[in-house]
């Protein structure tokens, strides 16, 4: 079974990737997308 923490840090990430998607401009989606995926696969 996963960890709490994990878990967590998984629901961290898809709460900023929905985030992000919400509120940032069709340019700098991929960018920020991308630099989340990269932070939550570092940190997970």
């Amino acid at each position: 079974m996963a960890r709490p923490g994990r878990l967590s840090r998984h629901a961290s990430l898809a709460a900023g990737v929905a985030w992000a998607s919400q509120h940032s401009t069709q340019e700098g989606r991929v960018d920020r997308l991308l630099t989340l995926a990269t932070t939550g696969l570092a940190t997970a």
